[in-house]
């Protein structure tokens, strides 16, 4: 077994990525990555609901692992309800997994989504809360 082998080198224990193998479709071949095993392990589970009498809900979410070791979840609900709310919430949650995956400390990744949001929909007036979250798993 390589773990065995590779936890024998090193003073960290390592454990096969949750990513698993990445085939290669022009070679078969199977890429795995090896990284240090977390602390923590997260499990995150969503249920949404649209309003009685509506087909889409204004809720969004999201829950991702970082590069960086970090997990990030995200729960926005759009101003009303229906497509509009949505697509609202939606934009929001995207933007913000975007520039904190990009490495932009939490604090700038909302303000700048804020004065996005604003100017996008400065004509509306429409708004958005965001719950966030972002628990080291090490």
């Amino acid at each position: 077994n390589i773990l065995s082998v590779i936890n024998g080198l090193v003073r960290v224990p390592v454990s096969i990525s949750s990513e698993g193998c990445r085939i290669n479709p022009d070679t078969d071949e199977c890429s795995i990555i090896i990284e240090e095993t977390p602390k923590y392990h997260m499990s995150s589970y969503a249920a949404i609901r649209a309003k009685e009498g509506e087909t889409s809900t204004g809720d969004s979410y999201s829950f991702s692992k970082n590069t960086d070791g970090t997990y990030l979840t995200i729960v926005s609900d759009g101003m009303g309800s229906g497509p509009e709310a949505g697509v609202e919430s939606g934009l929001a949650v995207d933007l913000i997994e975007k520039f904190i995956e990009n490495g932009f400390s939490e604090k700038t990744a909302i303000n700048t989504v804020n004065s996005i949001m604003a100017m996008k929909f400065n004509e509306d007036e429409k708004f958005t809360t965001m719950d966030l979250n972002i628990i080291d798993l090490y």
